[in-house]
């Protein structure tokens, strides 16, 4: 048993501090998305050598001792974004609601054709704005009706999974779909005119994820990202990006993103 934990430990060791090395390849970018679950993994392989602690050999002190520093890693990581840490989006204390956007942003799956669940869960929520991912001609007629309610709007219905559908009840202008890394991955923006007068300044996205069949590299995903975050620190305007992203609030583009 103690040498399937130290072989374990080891393993576990490699997966948490490979993304460290900052390489576009899908192995190296993929292992930055799952700290929660590595975390889980780590300590429960702690607990697997205090239940059979016998006397340790020098590789399993080793072992012992690296998982320890691996686990403490993920958790100094993933602390911001749990229940303990400090909220990062101000609490509003008070409501001007000609100042308010409510958002409405799904991933459908294209080859799901459950349309009618999907405007269900719009009515039900009632947004202004609506930023529907993955849709295809298919999905454009499925969803049709939000036309009546939403009648500006924003196409690029593509069979490559990545089709967005942009609609909005409040005016749009300067409004356009962009293909800014690749010709077949597009995005949107927008500027949306709030009834208080207030225009932001919309993006919608969904760059490739680093994974095989999809990218080998995340290189244009993080382009596009990068792209996007430097037009944001340009406008005066109050900003939104929306979308899948397909990454995650501790990994190395995202933290660029926000800075």
């Amino acid at each position: 048993m103690l040498l399937a934990l130290t072989i374990i430990s080891f393993f576990l060791v490699v997966i948490v501090f490979l993304p460290l090395i900052k390489n576009s390849y899908w192995i190296f970018r993929s292992l930055e998305y799952p700290r929660a679950q590595k975390f889980v993994l780590c300590v429960a392989a702690l607990v697997g050598w205090v239940v059979y602690y016998t006397a340790y050999s020098t590789i399993n002190i080793y072992a012992v001792i690296s998982l320890a520093v691996a686990t403490v890693y993920l958790a100094t990581k993933i602390y911001n974004y749990t229940i303990l840490s400090y909220k990062e989006v101000k609490t509003v204390t008070s409501r001007n609601s000609s100042n308010e956007l409510k958002i409405f942003s799904a991933n459908v799956y294209q080859d799901n054709t459950q349309y009618d669940k999907l405007l269900a869960q719009i009515k039900a929520n009632d947004p202004d704005i609506i930023l529907l991912l993955e849709t295809d001609k298919k999905w454009e007629q499925g969803v049709k009706e939000l036309e009546r309610d939403y009648p500006n709007t924003l196409k690029a219905a593509l069979p490559n999974t990545y089709g967005l559908l942009f609609y909005s009840r409040f005016e749009i202008s300067e409004a356009k779909v962009n293909y800014l890394v690749k010709k077949d991955i597009p995005s949107i923006e927008a500027l949306v005119h709030l009834p208080s007068g207030i225009k932001v300044q919309l993006w919608g996205l969904h760059p490739e994820p680093p994974v095989p069949g999809e990218s080998l590299h995340s290189t244009a995903k993080d382009k596009e990202l990068m792209r996007i975050a430097l037009k944001a620190r340009d406008t005066k305007l109050p900003v939104i990006v929306m979308g899948d992203l397909n990454d995650v609030a501790w990994s190395y583009t995202t933290t660029l993103f926000e800075k």
